[in-house]
């Protein structure tokens, strides 16, 4: 019996120091970085924790009081980016009368620092975690899974998980029909990396719009850039002008873009090369960013209702976690065209 007692006991702070070899003291400073420890026993610390799959108890008041005000992680990929923003700031606004407190994370398209965020959460004895975007590689998630905790993904799918998604194919290609109707002839498609999933689900609308309405490849080029993941206005400046040296001017009369920054980007690299938009050139931007209305020529986009996308987020992860059920739930948002100046 007392065998059996000890096999199930929760882990304490007493048997991951004596794993990793070193004092209680040690072991809590790591947790709670509270001195300067060595990476190599950090390390220690760390692999002991996730051996022994330990999470601090709450005991102290300070610690009561976060028990009853639970705490949910929010990670985004870029808290710099207009879309992750809005995203935080929605979610901001469902706890201002809930009973979560709301710890925000920039991962900054790291993979990597993804799973450290969400290793420091589990830590911090996170009751959920939102992720707004990412990539296929669902590591990060599966490790806050191993320790049930309840995610929802936002903008991401994973099998297996809740997500609340908007549905990114299906816009771009009724937009690829729309703009044949239109009888636009040549297509460039101008995409930052293709690493995160709702950036490939856009390409792949491109591309079965383009199948959709029987344009020859030859009349369509896609380019993607992974500088356009950061500094998109800069970027889509200097990939559209590295294009246009390479071909020798443009063999296009339409370019859609991934993010409205990469097309504010392109507006200037056309402006340069003096090529009206859009009197000689139709340029479609992604997400109906604020200055999508104020640019000149005003920007025809797509618009994501990010209020929605992190209400409905916030709210699926209440549910999951008041009632237990981490059954998973798929929720698909649809996105909207903005006709502006740029095209149509």
């Amino acid at each position: 019996m007392s065998n059996e007692k000890q096999n199930t006991k929760k882990p304490t702070l007493q048997d991951v120091a004596i794993i990793a070899g070193v004092s209680v003291s040690t072991v809590s400073h790591v947790l709670n970085k509270t001195a300067k420890i060595s990476d190599v026993t950090k390390a220690r610390v760390m692999e002991a924790v996730h051996t022994l799959n330990y999470r601090p108890a709450s005991e102290s008041a300070g610690r009561l009081f976060r028990q009853n005000r639970k705490t949910i992680g929010v990670i985004v990929q870029d808290i710099r980016n207009e879309f992750y923003a809005a995203c935080a700031g929605s979610i901001l606004g469902c706890a201002d009368n809930s009973a979560y407190t709301v710890l925000l994370c920039d991962c900054e398209y790291d993979l990597q620092r993804e799973i450290d965020i969400v290793q420091e959460l589990i830590y911090q004895n996170a009751s959920g975690l939102i992720f707004f975007g990412g990539t296929d590689d669902s590591s990060a998630i599966q490790l806050a899974d191993g320790y049930g905790i309840p995610v929802v993904l936002a903008n991401r799918r994973v099998s297996g998980f809740s997500s609340v998604t908007f549905n990114h194919t299906k816009i771009i290609r009724e937009l690829i029909s729309m703009l044949h109707k239109a009888n636009r002839k040549e297509y460039l498609y101008l995409s930052e990396s293709l690493d995160l999933q709702s950036i490939s689900d856009r390409r792949d609308g491109f591309c079965l719009g383009m199948m959709d309405c029987g344009v020859s490849p030859n009349n369509y080029s896609i380019v993607w850039d992974k500088r356009l993941q950061l500094n998109k206005v800069d970027m889509g400046y200097v990939v559209l002008e590295e294009y246009i040296d390479t071909h020798h001017g443009v063999d296009f009369d339409t370019i859609i873009t991934s993010s409205d920054l990469i097309a504010i980007g392109v507006l200037k690299c056309l402006a340069k090369h003096d090529y009206r938009v859009p009197e000689d050139i139709w340029v479609l931007g992604y997400d109906d960013i604020s200055v999508a209305s104020i640019v000149s020529p005003s920007l025809t986009t797509i618009r994501q209702d990010t209020d929605r996308l992190g209400e409905e987020a916030f709210s699926l992860l209440n549910e999951m976690i008041q009632s237990g059920n981490h059954r998973p739930k798929q929720i698909m948002i649809e996105n909207t065209l903005v006709i502006r100046e740029s095209a149509f």
